[in-house]
């Protein structure tokens, strides 16, 4: 198990790891292309191991790629995995963006796992704690 989880975030991490410092104007001073591994974490979101999934959230999240936002979100509604719903959920809050937070609100009130339900209440009560903290 631990391997397989561990082959994921390898799998995952491949594009930022190897993104090309190119010309393109979406390229950061350390030489990551953030449009080229968005794309690449979008694309690890449809793959059929939920590990891959799972992983290419939480660097979706961590990163703050906007651009993937709907993908997450469709993720939040409709994934069968009550994990890749919660990662989803993390990576939408900590996106922080309007559409993000109402969709974990949604998730919070009606989702048919009470897993998720509380997961996703937690998630929206401590970072409305961090937000109040931080003003």
């Amino acid at each position: 198990m631990k391997r397989r989880l561990l082959f994921a975030a390898l799998v995952a991490a491949i594009p930022v790891m190897f993104a090309s410092a190119g010309e393109n104007p979406s390229t950061s001073s350390t030489g990551v292309d953030w449009k080229k591994a968005e794309d690449h974490y979008i694309r690890a979101l449809h793959c059929g191991n939920c590990g891959v999934r799972r992983s290419a959230l939480g660097f979706i999240g961590e990163y703050k790629l906007t651009g993937a936002k709907q993908q997450v979100i469709e993720i939040l509604k409709s994934d069968t995995q009550d994990q890749n719903r919660m990662a989803a959920a993390l990576a939408l809050v900590r996106l922080a963006e309007k559409d993000c937070i109402e969709a974990v609100e949604f998730a919070a009130r009606n989702d048919e796992s009470e897993l998720v339900s509380v997961f996703c209440r937690s998630l929206l009560t401590a970072s409305n704690a961090h937000i109040l903290a931080s003003e």
